[in-house]
C-alpha cells in the first residue's frame, strides 16, 4: 500500500515506488543521480526558481522544496511533491552577531504547517531534524538537549518527519561508529509520530567535515537497510563534504561510492512492493548466540515468497538462530545480494552475522 495516497500531488502513488532522494542538490546534476537509482530532490538552494524547476522537468525528477510565490504558481510545479519546512528546527538557532540561541518553539512550527497548509491542500508537508532525536545528549540543542517530550509537538507540524545523525564520520565518541543510533532515531521518530506518518532519514557516503574517516560502501549498504528495517519510508543520501575540501556532490564525484551507491538502490527499487506492505506481526524472530549482539529485523509476504530484512545493530559478531513461522518441511532461502542460499528446516535456520552485517532473504511460502 502507498503512504501517499492522500496527497492529490504528493510523491508517486505507485506500489513499486520507495523514496530515495539526496539533500540540496544543483538540479544540473539531476540525470547523473537518476542514473544510480536517485528519484527525489530534497531542497532547493534559494528556491525553488523557474530555471530550478525546469531543469528538474526535463530530468523528471520530482523535488520536496520550499513554499514560495514561484513553486505555487509555476508551470512546471508538478515536479514539486511536498513542500519542506525549516531544517532542523530543534537545533539551536544562530543569532548574527550573538552566537547561538534556543531552538525554534514547537508552536511556531504548527503555526507555520497551518499557514502552509492553507496556501496548498494538495501537497504533504516535510519536516527534518538534527540528530538530537537519536542522541539526547547532543549539545546543539542548546537549552532543550535531551528534552524528547518536544519531537511528539515538532511533529503536528509536518507530515512526513526525518532526522540526520551521522555515526561513522560522527565527532562525538558517544556516537562514533555506531551504526544502532539510526535505528534509534527512526523508532523514536516513529513513537512522535504515533505510527501514523511517514518517516525518513539521512545516510552519510562522504567525508562530510571528517577528513580521516568516510564510510565504506558496505557501510553505506548497512546503514540503508538498518533505517528501512527500522521503519523509513524513504531514505536520503548526504552528498555533500567539507574537508578536506568543500563539494556539493561529492557523493557523485566518488566513482567507487556512487557505484555501490546506484546498487544499492537498485535492490531497495526491486522490493518497493515488499517494503510498501505491511509487517507480518509475529512472522519469526532472531536470536544471537553472544548476548552482546542485537537484532533488528522485519517480516514481509508478497505474494507467494516471504521476506526477511534482518541486521545487527551492534560491532558484536554472532551466529544468530532464525526462526519464520509457517513455513513447512525443508524450504532454501535466497539471499539476495550475496550469492548464496541458506535452508531453512521447518521454518528453522542459522547464519553468521558480522559486525552490524545485514542479510537479506527471500524464500518461497508457505
Amino acid at each position: 500500500m502507498s503512504p501517499w495516497k492522500a496527497w492529490k500531488n504528493g510523491p508517486s502513488k505507485r506500489t513499486d515506488y520507495f523514496p530515495i532522494a539526496v539533500w540540496l542538490q544543483d538540479p544540473r546534476n539531476a540525470k547523473a543521480y537518476k542514473a544510480i537509482g536517485i528519484n527525489l530532490y530534497i531542497g532547493l538552494w534559494k528556491g525553488p526558481t523557474s530555471a530550478q524547476l525546469a531543469t528538474l522537468a526535463k530530468a523528471g525528477m520530482p523535488v520536496m522544496c520550499e513554499q514560495n510565490a514561484v513553486g505555487l504558481k509555476d508551470k512546471n510545479n508538478k515536479q514539486i511533491v511536498a513542500w519542506t519546512q525549516v531544517d532542523e528546527p530543534d537545533n539551536a538557532q544562530p543569532i548574527k552577531g550573538k552566537g547561538y540561541g534556543p531552538p525554534i518553539p514547537p508552536g511556531d512550527i504548527q503555526g507555520r504547517y497551518k499557514e502552509m497548509r492553507e496556501k496548498d491542500k494538495t501537497r504533504p508537508i516535510f519536516l527534518n531534524f538534527g540528530q538530537g532525536i537519536a542522541n539526547e545528549q547532543y549539545i546543539g540543542r542548546g537549552t532543550r538537549t535531551g528534552k524528547l517530550e518536544d519531537y511528539p509537538q515538532y511533529a503536528k507540524g509536518a507530515d512526513i518527519l526525518s532526522f540526520d545523525i551521522y555515526p561513522i564520520t560522527s565527532k562525538y565518541p558517544l556516537v562514533s561508529g555506531k551504526l544502532e543510533y539510526v535505528a534509534r532515531g527512526v523508532e523514536r521518530l516513529l513513537k512522535a509520530v504515533k505510527n501514523k506518518k511517514p518517516t525518513f532519514t539521512w545516510i552519510e557516503c562522504t567525508h562530510i567535515k571528517n577528513p580521516k574517516v568516510k564510510p565504506s560502501p558496505a557501510q553505506v549498504r548497512s546503514l540503508v537497510w538498518i533505517a528501512i528495517i527500522s521503519g523509513v519510508k524513504g531514505i536520503g543520501y548526504f552528498a555533500h563534504e567539507w574537508k578536506p575540501r568543500f563539494r556539493e556532490d561529492a557523493m557523485l564525484r566518488d566513482k567507487v561510492m556512487s557505484a555501490a551507491i546506484g546498487n544499492i538502490n537498485k535492490r531497495v527499487a526491486s522490493l518497493a512492493k515488499v517494503l510498501n506492505s505491511p509487517p507480518k506481526k509475529n512472522g519469526g524472530t532472531l536470536k544471537p548466540s553472544n548476548k552482546k549482539a542485537k537484532m533488528k529485523w522485519t517480516v514481509r509476504q508478497l505474494g507467494s515468497k516471504l521476506y526477511l530484512f534482518a541486521a545487527n545493530l551492534s560491532a558484536t559478531p554472532s551466529k544468530v538462530s532464525l526462526y519464520l513461522r509457517g513455513l513447512r518441511g525443508t524450504k532454501s532461502a535466497r539471499v539476495l545480494d550475496e550469492n548464496r542460499k541458506l535452508p531453512f528446516r521447518f521454518g528453522r535456520a542459522s547464519d553468521q552475522f558480522g559486525p552490524y552485517e545485514v542479510h537479506l532473504y527471500e524464500i518461497q511460502y508457505p
